[in-house]
């Protein structure tokens, strides 16, 4: 390390880049003169063509190996059973010789008449090659592959009726038969004229498999078990439950998950902490609060709608049709309502019969429509619970809730909420009402008093606004969780580096200025957004440049536009 220095650190932390200058100061702390100044560029983690986390394509090509590796072991393990259980021959020269067995007729063959132990084995192993789609409402919700799917199984539901076939592959031996095909197959090259001619769920390859071994079970009650058919069943239909995403943590109360945004108390919360700090501007551009009873009017107006203009506030007021407020510029000329309630009050969801629910059980119900995974399950409680029809349990179980998480756990939530519905206070004093530290009381520092040589891990004194950490961690990372922002995680540890390195050669500086850009956690939506603006003020500006030329008489060609 060189010898001591007394100097300013000024940083500019950017999206791919830190600038860094480091600035010899006096005693007064006047700047006197540039010690050293330098950029470290790096990559935002980001794919520069449509803004996503590089860890998406990661985790879709790690996910497609998995599922690839699964339905090996699983196809392996159920040769295993079919051999354990006389369905197959323990010669392997033997067992191949069956794949030139029509498996389509025998599943219809197996329908009506006693199959051999060997013929059973290739209708069932057939079974599991394609086992047909089971959805899962967290993920298939906003996919819009699914929806087709969906309406293929149900038209081929109607196919099955209307035909008058007992089993799915009855139904495929039938169309094979005819020369026509037996796969399903993605129709139409433009969206709104794509279609699956056909699809099966997991259910018509349940029912399948059940009618097969009942009438099988019929001619040979020995061979066909319930040992074996425990094992086959499991072996064919498991699948295995998702692993749940935990939210992050709780900025006040860090062992407590986030709440979800779409929760009608977190809703509720932010329309009350919105307009808590909603000013009108006088004329001279003073800030006038809202009374008790003015603020509780706006709230009123957001609690049943998606959003609520500027002009329909200051007119529901009483206040001049010139008005305007502290929240509204030129980006922004509305405030966001109650979206959960906007959305299942309408008359093809709950309805009226919404309001009638009290907080609480809207709550349940939304956390409900969040976490079941199990479609089914979730409309048969919609249908009981919540005394709804099933056609409109239907639509609910398959609304498109807002996802995401906000910052507070339920539990502080509960705390706060009243205390912001009681005064029209801004969010600081609720949460000092509500019996909480302020957020700079509860920082790491604060709290431990602790002086670091060099900067740690980020995760470690931000462990408030970091995920939990994992069980038997490997790094700092899986020790003390990460923020979920690949741009911030990345910038963040790219700024530990350049400090620490300015740290072990010259000494810690005296002083630390440091400017953050606001597009650093800006998340993927947002920056699409921005750059689509930028687009349109791009173009915009070559329009403007373009007819300014024509009236002047130039050409764009020889002007210096840099």
């Amino acid at each position: 390390m060189l010898p001591k220095l007394s100097y300013r650190l000024a940083i500019d932390l950017g999206t791919t880049s830190i600038g860094w200058c480091m600035l010899k100061i006096d005693s007064n702390c006047q700047p006197q003169a540039i010690i050293k100044m330098g950029v470290r560029i790096f990559s935002d983690g980001r794919n520069p063509k449509d803004g996503s986390s590089l860890a998406v394509k990661r985790r879709q090509a790690r996910q497609m190996r998995r599922k690839r590796d699964r339905f090996i072991r699983r196809k392996s393990k159920l040769i295993d059973a079919l051999v354990k259980y006389k369905f197959f021959s323990d010669n392997p020269i033997v067992r191949k010789s069956s794949i030139t067995l029509d498996p389509y007729e025998l599943r219809k063959k197996g329908l009506t008449e006693e199959l051999a132990p060997h013929e059973f084995g290739r209708a069932i192993f057939h079974l599991n090659q394609r086992r047909g789609f089971l959805s899962n409402r967290k993920t298939n919700a906003i996919d819009s592959a699914s929806s087709l799917l969906k309406q293929a199984i149900v038209n081929l539901h109607e196919k099955l009726d209307r035909e008058d076939c007992k089993t799915l592959g009855e139904w495929l031996a039938k169309r094979k038969s005819q020369g026509l095909g037996v796969r399903s197959r993605l129709l139409g090259k433009k969206a709104k004229d794509k279609a699956y001619e056909f699809y099966a769920d997991r259910g018509m390859v349940e029912h399948e498999f059940n009618t097969l071994w009942n009438v099988q079970k019929s001619f040979n009650p020995d061979l066909f078990n319930e040992g074996a058919y425990s094992e086959l069943r499991k072996l064919i239909l498991f699948q295995r439950d998702l692993n749940s995403v935990r939210p992050g943590r709780c900025t006040l109360l860090p062992e407590e998950e986030r709440a979800p945004i779409a929760l009608p108390t977190t809703q509720l919360f932010r329309i009350y902490q919105e307009v808590n700090n909603l000013k009108i501007l006088s004329v001279d551009l003073k800030e006038i609060g809202l009374t008790k009873s003015q603020r509780d009017h706006v709230v009123s107006l957001l609690v049943s709608k998606n959003k609520v203009s500027f002009k329909v506030i200051a007119k529901a007021l009483g206040l001049p049709k010139d008005s305007s407020f502290n929240l509204q510029d030129g980006k922004r000329d509305f405030l966001k309502g109650n979206i959960t309630e906007a959305l299942l009050s309408k008359d093809e969801y709950f309805g009226s019969a919404w309001q009638i629910f009290s907080l609480t059980e809207q709550n349940q119900i939304v956390s409900r429509l969040l976490n079941e995974p199990n479609e089914e399950l979730l409309i048969e409680w919609l249908v009981d619970s919540c005394n709804l029809e099933v056609d409109a349990a239907n639509r609910v179980a398959n609304s498109l809730l807002p996802d995401g998480y906000g910052s507070l756990s339920k539990v502080a939530l509960d705390k706060i909420l009243p205390a912001l519905m009681n005064e029209v206070i801004s969010y600081d004093k609720a949460v000092v009402a509500a019996n909480f530290d302020s957020h700079s009381a509860l920082s790491h520092p604060y709290l431990t008093g602790e002086i670091m040589s060099s900067l740690p891990y980020y995760g470690d004194p931000l462990r408030r606004h970091v995920a939990f950490s994992k069980e038997n961690p490997k790094n700092d990372e899986e020790r003390f969780g990460k923020i979920a922002n690949p741009t911030v995680h990345i910038g963040l540890n790219e700024l530990r580096k350049v400090v620490n390195a300015l740290i072990n050669r010259y000494g810690h500086p005296s002083e630390v200025v440091i400017e953050v850009t606001r597009d650093l956690k800006v998340g993927r939506k947002k920056r699409q957004e921005i750059q689509q603006s930028q687009k349109i003020k791009q173009d915009l500006n070559e329009r403007l440049i373009n007819e300014a030329c024509e009236v002047l008489g130039l050409s764009m060609a020889g002007l210096d536009l840099n």
